[in-house]
C-alpha cells in the first residue's frame, strides 16, 4: 500500500494530519480523562510518551536569549504589519 493509499484511508476514518506533539497531548489528555492536572502530574512514568506529556518535549534545550528575542520581534511584526491590509 503506497503512503497516498494510507493518507486516503486514515481520512476515511476520520483522521485528520497533526504535528506529532500535538497528537501525544491529546493522547495524554485522553488517557487521563481530560483532566489537565492528573496528565501533568502523571504517574505512569514508564510510559512511552510520560517524557512529551501535554506537548512538551523535555528533550528539547530552552532557547537562548538570543533566539527568544528573534521570536519576539518576529511576533510583533505579525502583530503590527508595517502595511495593514485595508
Amino acid at each position: 500500500m503506497s503512503s497516498k493509499d494510507e493518507q486516503e484511508e486514515l481520512r476515511a476514518l476520520g483522521h485528520i494530519p497533526k504535528p506529532v506533539l500535538k497528537a501525544i497531548k491529546a493522547h495524554c489528555l485522553w488517557c487521563s480523562n481530560g483532566n489537565r492536572a492528573e496528565a501533568e502530574n502523571c504517574i505512569i512514568k514508564d510510559c512511552n510518551l510520560y517524557p512529551l506529556r501535554l506537548g512538551k518535549n523535555r528533550w528539547r534545550p530552552e532557547p537562548s536569549e538570543a533566539t527568544r528575542e528573534v521570536r519576539r520581534r518576529n511576533a510583533a511584526k505579525l502583530n503590527n504589519p508595517v502595511n495593514p491590509a485595508e
